[in-house]
């Protein structure tokens, strides 16, 4: 049987290894539900992936890979906006399918050479809906806490304290940490003496969690907010107790009680026995995108370029979507609450 080569570059080792894994579960239950119905065209689906490491430079070296090694027609990920920087600095020629990179800064210059279809909401948009999102739940003084060395927590942090201070909301002030940082009393007890009704912090779980622990620590009852990052398992471990998780929003991809999303998320859910989170459900969406387009133009790359710069909407288990001029999709912010643990679609005023 005749093969259709797709390369994974993803983050499956490393800081980050618990997007790129997740995404990686997703890509391959839709895999395995298209082979089941005999591929696409009487062809074999075939993943080569590609351990990136969570490190950008390991992107690029792995994309390239994957196309001149490999054999790819085209590629899906990585999932992180720095790694999906880097490997669109190299001359690869295939269509690449970016399930979940939000920063609003991926080079849309070298569509030419590469061009990058996003199915996720861009930190514009996502750091917008929050500001939003927090004034209707009520909140009007809220502190930042920013890692300063991510462009994701920067990015969605400004746009977020822009649009929140337009809406008429007040910043109170904004305190830093870094990657890897462990201990964050410091910071979290100057925001403690600005009694916040609300702390915005985008930042990944690995500190994440640990800030929401040490925060409660110090009797810090005020809620938090974040984005698409908050959407992982790790969350709950590092924050010590699923008591610490409650009073927490957040922005997101999907909205946790959907039909298509609970039909996805029983398939999974037997598979690998956990629920999925954001970033196997845009996995799935990403590789599903990718067969329809395959399906429709045939596998070869500028074929597959042309029918996804020509699509109206594609609907997936995320929700339905269309691209914009630079290739990001259209489409909903949804919005997250966690409570004692528990992650629920939160439906604010307005909505049904």
């Amino acid at each position: 049987m005749e093969e259709i080569r797709v390369g994974v570059n993803l983050e499956l080792s490393g800081m980050l290894a618990q997007y790129g894994r997740a995404c990686q579960q997703g890509i391959e239950l839709a895999v395995e539900e298209q082979n089941s119905k005999g591929g696409i065209h009487g062809k074999k689906i075939v993943l080569r992936q590609a351990d990136n490491r969570s490190q950008n430079y390991d992107s690029a070296v792995c994309a390239q890979r994957l196309v001149d090694i490999e054999g790819c027609i085209a590629l899906i990920g990585p999932s992180t906006s720095g790694g999906v920087k880097s490997e669109l600095l190299r001359d690869l020629g295939v269509p690449v399918i970016v399930p979940s990179a939000t920063s609003d800064t991926l080079l849309p210059e070298r569509m030419q050479q590469n061009p990058m279809f996003r199915i996720c909401y861009t930190d514009t948009a996502q750091g917008k809906a929050m500001a939003e999102y927090s004034y209707t739940l009520g909140y009007r003084r809220i502190a930042v806490f920013t890692d300063g060395g991510s462009d994701y927590s920067r990015g969605t942090s400004q746009v977020f304290c822009n649009h929140f201070e337009w809406l008429g909301g007040t910043i109170l002030t904004q305190e830093f940490y870094t990657s890897g940082d462990t201990d964050f009393l410091a910071q979290l007890s100057k925001l403690k003496t600005q009694q916040p009704d609300a702390i915005y912090l985008p930042g990944f779980y690995a500190e994440a969690g640990m800030v929401i622990r040490q925060a409660r620590e110090l009797g810090m009852d005020c809620a938090f907010l974040s984005g698409d990052s908050f959407d992982s398992g790790a969350l709950e471990e590092l924050a010590g107790s699923k008591e610490n998780l409650s009073n927490i929003y957040f922005t997101n991809h999907y909205a946790p009680g959907d039909e298509s999303l609970e039909n996805f998320a029983r398939k999974f859910e037997k598979r690998y026995g956990y629920y999925p989170g954001s970033y196997s459900a845009l996995g799935y969406d990403a590789a599903n995108l990718l067969f329809w387009a395959i399906e429709t133009a045939g596998d070869q790359p500028q074929d597959i370029i042309q029918a996804l710069e020509t699509m109206g909407s594609f609907s997936g288990i995320t929700g339905s979507f269309s691209f914009d001029e630079n290739h990001n999709a259209i489409k909903k912010v949804q919005l997250n609450g966690i409570e004692e643990g528990v992650r629920f679609a939160v439906k604010t005023e307005g909505e049904s």
